[in-house]
C-alpha cells in the first residue's frame, strides 16, 4: 500500500497549515474544503484539529494560541514543539493561493482513499460469493465519499426566500409540487411525487398497484423527469405492453396478447411505440436485486445522466439480508434506507408494497395503514401512502364496476382522503373519474 502513501504533497499541506496558523481568516476559507483526515502528515492533521477546536471556542488563531492549545492536549511535542511552528513561518507567504493549495490536499486525499478502497475490494473479491453485491456496495461507498457533501447548512434567509419563490410559482400554476402521478385528482390531493420523498402505493394483488405506478412514471417522463423502474415482478416486455395499453384505449391487453390488431390498430401501435421510445425511462428487471445494488445503480444514474423518479415494484420481493434478524426487521431496514436514498439523491422514490391478507377477512375490505405487510416502519418512513381498492374484485354484483377507490392513508404535509377513479380493465389503466371535479 505504499502507492497510496505516496499520494500527498507535503509542501501543499504545510502551506495550508502555515496560513491558518498565521492568518486568522485562513481557516474560514478552507474549513468547507478540508477535513482533518485529508492531511497525510500527522503533524499537519493534529495542528488543523487544534485550530478547529480554537475556532469552536471563539479564540483567534496565532502561533501562541495554537501552541497553548496543543500543549493542553499534550500534542505539542508530537508535532515537533515550537520549533516546528517556527518553521511554518517560513512556509507562509500570502493567502493568494490558499484555496488552490487546499484543493491539492483534498484531491490527493481522495486519491489515497480510492487506492485503499480498491485494494480492499481486491482482497474481499477473492473470497466473495456475491461479486455483484460487493461491487454495488463499493460503488455506493465511493459515490458517498467522493460526491458532493450533502451535510451543508442552509441559511434561514435563503430557505425562506426559496420557499416564497416556490409558492409564487405554485400560485401562478407554473409548477406542480412534485412529479405528476398521471391522475389530476391525485395530483390535486398530494401535489405529485416529490423529490426527497418516499411514496408508497399499496394494495392486495390485482388492485392496480403497478398500473398506477406506471401511470405516474409515464406522466413524469413526459414532464421531463428521468425515470428508472426496478421491476422484481414483471419483465420488461410486460411493462412495455402496459405502457402501450395505457397510452391508447384501442390497444387493449387482449389485442396485444393475441396480436389481433386491425390495420388502423397496427398504425396506432407504431405511433404509440415511436412516442414512448423517446421518453427518458430506464427499466431493470433483474432478479435477486438487493437494496445495495439498487442504491449503487441509482447513484450511478444520478451521477451520469440524472435521476428524478425511482420506481420499485415491489418492496417484499427485494433480496434482503435476514441474518440474525426477522423478516419484519429486514423490511423495516429497507424502507428506512429507501427514504434515506430519496433524501440523499434528492429524488422521488416510489415503492409498491403488498398488504396483509387480514384485510380480506373483514367485511369492509378497504385497506388501512395497519395492513401494510411485514412492516409498520413503512408507515413511519413514508411521506405519502396511497392504497387501492376495487370493490368489483370482491363483489361481482358491485355497483362500482369499472371504478376504483384511491385511498390517501398518509400524507406527511397534507390531508388524507378518498376519491374514485375509473378503472379500464381491458387496458389495465386508471383514468380520472368522469363527472367528478378534480
Amino acid at each position: 500500500m505504499s502507492g497510496a502513501m505516496d499520494l500527498f504533497d507535503p509542501e501543499a499541506e504545510r502551506a495550508v497549515i502555515a496560513a491558518i496558523v498565521f492568518e486568522d481568516v485562513a481557516l474560514i476559507r478552507v474549513r468547507d474544503i478540508l477535513n482533518p483526515q485529508d492531511f497525510n502528515s500527522e503533524k499537519c492533521r493534529i495542528i488543523y484539529e487544534s485550530c478547529l477546536r480554537l475556532q469552536g471556542k471563539n479564540i483567534s488563531r496565532d502561533p501562541l494560541t495554537v501552541s497553548d492549545e496543543l500543549r493542553q492536549a499534550n500534542e505539542l511535542e508530537t508535532v515537533g514543539g515550537s520549533v516546528f511552528l517556527g518553521e511554518l513561518a517560513k512556509e507562509f507567504i500570502s493567502l493568494a493561493n490558499l484555496t488552490h493549495h487546499a484543493e491539492i490536499v483534498k484531491r490527493l486525499s481522495r486519491q489515497r482513499m480510492t487506492v485503499k478502497e480498491i485494494h480492499k475490494l481486491y482482497l474481499e473479491a477473492q473470497q466473495c460469493e456475491d461479486p455483484e453485491g460487493l461491487v454495488g456496495t463499493f460503488y455506493t461507498k465511493m459515490v458517498q465519499r467522493l460526491g458532493v457533501d450533502r451535510g451543508e447548512f442552509v441559511d434561514m434567509t435563503v430557505a425562506i426566500n426559496s420557499f416564497m419563490d416556490l409558492l409564487d410559482q405554485r400560485k401562478n400554476g407554473e409548477v406542480l409540487n412534485g412529479w405528476p402521478t398521471g391522475l389530476q385528482s391525485l395530483d390535486k390531493r398530494i401535489g405529485g411525487w416529490k423529490n426527497g420523498h418516499l411514496g408508497i402505493i399499496a394494495g392486495r394483488p390485482s388492485q392496480g398497484k403497478t398500473s398506477l405506478a406506471l401511470c405516474g412514471a409515464m406522466a413524469s417522463a413526459k414532464a421531463g423527469a428521468k425515470v428508472s423502474i426496478f421491476s422484481l415482478e414483471m419483465g420488461t416486455t410486460e411493462l412495455v405492453q402496459r405502457f402501450i395499453t395505457q397510452s391508447n384505449e384501442h390497444l387493449t391487453m387482449k389485442a396485444l396478447n393475441d396480436a389481433t390488431l386491425s390495420q388502423l390498430g397496427w398504425i396506432e401501435l407504431v405511433n404509440v411505440s415511436e412516442s414512448l421510445s423517446h421518453l427518458p425511462i430506464k427499466i431493470c428487471d433483474s432478479t435477486n436485486l438487493t437494496l445495495e445494488k439498487i442504491a449503487s445503480m441509482a447513484n450511478l444514474l444520478k451521477l451520469r445522466g440524472g435521476l428524478d423518479l425511482l420506481v420499485l415494484d415491489y418492496l417484499q420481493l427485494l433480496s434482503l439480508d435476514e441474518r440474525g434478524i426477522s423478516r419484519q426487521e429486514a423490511v423495516s431496514g429497507a424502507s428506512r434506507k429507501l427514504k434515506i436514498l430519496a433524501k440523499d439523491l434528492d429524488i422521488s422514490v416510489l415503492v409498491l408494497s403488498q398488504l396483509n391478507r387480514k384485510c380480506e377477512d373483514r367485511e369492509d375490505k378497504r385497506p388501512h395503514l395497519a395492513d401494510l405487510r411485514e412492516s409498520g416502519a413503512i408507515e413511519q418512513d413514508a411521506d405519502v401512502v396511497v392504497m387501492l381498492y376495487r370493490d368489483e374484485f370482491y363483489n361481482p354484483e358491485s355497483a362500482y364496476k369499472g371504478q376504483a377507490e384511491v385511498l390517501v392513508r398518509k400524507q406527511r404535509n397534507g390531508p388524507t382522503g378518498e376519491f374514485m377513479v375509473d378503472w379500464i380493465e381491458s387496458n389495465a389503466a386508471f383514468k380520472d373519474h368522469i363527472g367528478i371535479p378534480v
